[in-house]
């Protein structure tokens, strides 16, 4: 959502008095104002701290750095990830209908609905040295381009996790698709797998010779659905 989107006029917003608003000489209430929730001590993990003032438990954990995640790829670990982005797209779409509002200032949407939601990855890769094409069965980018999802059982697509560790037990994990495991379609019997089991798909990976050393692709890919788990020591942020 944005500010500047028609489909969100009539927010609620913290901005209250304004001296063109109508009501008085002095002013009255901008439309849609309302004032946010105060942040209580207690929602800082305010603990006591005997006669002196109270003391709060802020987090204390690290971060989350890129260096301690690991990539895997069409099951593979992939250790010379540069940068990846995922993208989940709800494809809002605001509905009009022919109604009396009855006040100029209502001048949005009478809903939002959500249409087909929209997984997308990119991610630039640094391709590893080649191997012997005539012996090696080892999974690689470029043979996954060529294959384009249809290993000769239906389409299946490759399933993708993202694993990031933080401690001893703090972890993020991504895993497309959401059971980890990326499976076709079959049959119409049964607790048969459907399609959002199918995993990912390369949308694209143009390999320009741009003289880049190593050797990077960026890669586009698309999948239908994702499963985020997030495990973490501390129960409760600010």
């Amino acid at each position: 959502m944005g500010w500047d989107s028609i489909a969100f006029m009539g927010m609620v917003h913290n901005q209250k008095l304004d001296p063109n608003s109508s009501g008085s000489i002095t002013g009255g209430d901008v439309p849609f104002h309302g004032l946010f929730k105060t942040i209580a001590d207690t929602d800082l993990g305010l603990r006591t701290g005997g006669t002196t003032s109270p003391e709060f438990d802020y987090p204390t954990g690290d971060p989350y750095y890129f260096s301690e995640g690991t990539v895997s790829i069409f099951g593979t670990e992939f250790a010379r990830v540069r940068n990846f982005s995922i993208s989940i797209n709800n494809n809002v779409e605001p509905r009009y209908y022919i109604e009396r509002r009855g006040d100029s200032r209502l001048r949005g949407p009478s809903e939002i609905v959500e249409t087909r939601r929209e997984y997308t990855m990119s991610a630039t890769i640094v391709l590893p040295d080649t191997v012997n094409s005539t012996t090696s069965d080892t999974t690689s980018l470029f043979k996954q381009l060529l294959l384009e999802g249809d290993y000769g059982a239906g389409m299946r697509g490759f399933d993708i996790r993202l694993l990031f560790t933080r401690g001893t037990s703090d972890t993020i994990q991504i895993d497309i698709p959401d059971d980890g495991v990326a499976t076709a379609p079959s049959g119409s019997s049964g607790a048969q797998p459907g399609l959002n089991e199918q995993g990912a798909y390369l949308v694209e990976a143009p390999h320009v010779i741009d003289g880049s050393n190593p050797f990077e692709v960026s890669a586009s890919m698309m999948f239908r659905n994702m499963k985020i788990t997030i495990v973490d020591s501390v129960p409760l942020y600010p």
